[in-house]
């Protein structure tokens, strides 16, 4: 099962390869997709971002107070927002020094995830559940996450870099 996780600022970029990494050790049925990791150098990275947007099973949407409002972004979680149009769609907000009140519409439609040990615990157990794999079990779940945590953590720690008028834009995706 496939899970898109959209970033769009270096903050977000940065979370959103750690969680690549955290899901990927943790749950080994998911495979996490992350545009900067995950797209071959030398592919047209517009089909194949399509192609990853269409076949996700669930989708991870990096906020920081950088990036609220950063097109690229809103344009991958509206495209995973709107392909589950007979089911509940399965878009996480992963908020990192952001505010549930600073979200607005449209991602504020969704139950916020905060950048933190006991939430982005929940979100790791909310995605194993969506699966229905059986391993790891909840202990074995709770045991690998406590064991990865610190390097989350690390990551989530680290200074917000100035934002800059940069874009996530097309040679980059």
């Amino acid at each position: 099962m496939k899970v898109f996780i959209t970033w769009s600022s270096e903050n977000s970029r940065r979370i959103a390869l750690a969680l690549h990494d955290l899901i990927g050790k943790i749950l080994q049925t998911v495979e996490p997709f992350m545009s900067e990791k995950d797209v071959d150098r030398g592919t047209r990275w517009q089909a194949g971002l399509a192609s990853e947007l269409d076949t996700a099973a669930m989708g991870i949407i990096c906020l920081t107070p950088d990036n609220l409002s950063a097109p690229w972004l809103l344009f991958e979680s509206g495209a995973l927002s709107n392909k589950f149009e007979n089911a509940e769609p399965r878009v996480y907000t992963y908020l990192n020094k952001v505010n549930p009140a600073d979200i607005i519409q449209p991602l504020s439609m969704f139950q916020h995830t905060l950048a933190t040990k006991e939430d982005t615990r929940v979100l790791i157990q909310s995605i194993h559940t969506y699966t229905k794999s059986a391993t790891p079990g909840e202990q074995g779940l709770n045991e690998l996450f406590d064991l990865m945590w610190p390097k989350m953590q690390a990551v989530l720690d680290k200074p917000l870099e100035e934002a800059k008028v940069t874009h996530r834009d097309q040679e980059r995706c």
